[in-house]
């Protein structure tokens, strides 16, 4: 029969190709794989059933594509439940996010902060002033391919660091970190590990939250980075991820050579390479040197909230990552202070906005942004006439 001949015959091509070096070891298909077998008349014994097909005895389950298709009146009656944020404006659940900057400007530093920030308690510190901890500890997962185990625990996850963030005995498990190279994506598919990472990730008894992956460059093997069509199976490496452990993917990489030069901002298209590892990304922030060796960190794209400022940050001791004060929000901090010192501890918006704009001479409008940009960082905090936090309150206060 022609269908057992053309089995028998691939089989057996495949070995001869391997034996006489022209090819290099089969790789044998895996399960739901053999989706077409061919004939040429009904003599052969093939039956379709709808849910599977029938070959003398052997019945084999047919192969359909699945798709979860939802209606509005799905919507309506059984509404999928909020996604909260895992690190506010950051990372939302099962997206990708990437971080690009030149080389050396501390984007492992700024991940390791972010990390430390979103496994700790809610021990104010200057990260979680900008990107406020979420309603629980997250469980991530850190792999790194550039720094060596000594040099990470050493360099990078300092005593200074770990004490500044607070980080308890609850909170010790809660980060997990792997300092090997591993192959998500291959030219010749050849070692690609890709399942072994989303098989570890699924047999964890609390499944990670976050996954980093810094940078993205070492988990690519023989691909073109100039190239969107290589480029796309590295993202759709990292959309399996997602999707099958139900985790968020961050990932760092490097700008191009003419952006590192010229400082370019608010473009997502800036990092080095094909554009499709930006235009892909949910979530992209870009990392640059600022003046006095401040980084700076900047949103160039986000699908799920509007774009916010620029946020600066300084390196400390053991780095620690410090808020660089905006001199106009600290100016409205100190006259909501000064002004709720005289009452109950709320003062009205408008009147901190009037005295912001007569203080600063600037027009009222600006004034208000400046007002927004410090309830942004959580420097004070809208709230209603009775001191409750109302995003949509005229009241503002200063944090406890």
């Amino acid at each position: 029969m022609q269908t057992v001949q053309k089995l028998a015959s691939r089989a057996f091509g495949a070995v001869t190709r391997w034996l006489l070096g022209k090819r290099g070891r089969m790789q044998p298909k895996g399960p739901r794989q053999l989706e077409r077998v061919e004939s040429t008349s009904t003599q052969v014994g093939i039956r379709w059933y709808g849910e599977h097909v029938e070959w003398f005895g052997l019945v084999l389950p047919t192969v359909l594509l699945h798709v979860s298709v939802r209606t509005l009146a799905d919507r309506l009656e059984r509404p999928t439940a909020t996604p909260q944020p895992l690190i506010p404006h950051f990372v939302w659940p099962k997206t990708i996010t990437m971080i690009y900057g030149p080389t050396g400007v501390g984007k492992t530093t700024l991940l390791v902060n972010l990390a430390l920030s979103a496994i700790g308690d809610s021990h104010p510190t200057d990260v979680r002033r900008v990107f406020p901890p979420p309603t629980r500890p997250l469980k991530m997962l850190y792999i790194g391919a550039e720094d060596s185990l000594e040099m990470f625990e050493h360099v990078r996850l300092t005593p200074e660091l770990l004490e500044y963030y607070k980080v308890g005995d609850h909170a010790l498990s809660r980060f997990h970190y792997c300092l090997r190279r591993l192959t998500l994506a291959s030219s010749w598919r050849k070692d690609v590990q890709l399942e072994g990472l989303i098989a570890f990730m699924n047999q964890q008894e609390e499944p990670f939250d976050l996954l980093i992956l810094d940078p993205i460059s070492r988990f690519h093997l023989g691909l073109d980075e100039n190239s969107n069509a290589q480029m796309a199976r590295v993202m759709a490496a990292l959309d399996q991820i997602r999707e099958r452990t139900g985790a968020a993917v961050l990932f760092s990489y490097h700008t191009g050579t003419v952006s590192a030069n010229r400082g370019v901002r608010r473009d997502p298209t800036a990092a080095r390479g094909a554009a499709v590892l930006s235009d892909q990304s949910h979530t992209v922030w870009s990392l640059s040197r600022g003046r006095g060796g401040t980084l700076v960190l900047t949103p160039e794209k986000m699908n799920y909230a509007p774009l916010p400022r620029p946020i600066v940050f300084e390196r400390g001791d053991g780095g620690v990552l410090r808020l660089v004060e905006d001199p106009e929000v600290s100016r409205a901090v100190a006259i909501v202070m000064k002004l709720a010192g005289r009452g109950e501890g709320v003062v009205r918006r408008s009147e901190v906005i009037k005295e912001l704009a007569t203080r600063l001479k600037v027009s009222p409008h600006h004034a208000r942004r400046v007002v927004g940009r410090a309830e942004e960082l959580g420097r004070i905090l809208r709230v209603g006439s009775d001191g409750k936090p109302d995003d949509g309150g005229r009241f503002v206060t200063l944090p406890s």
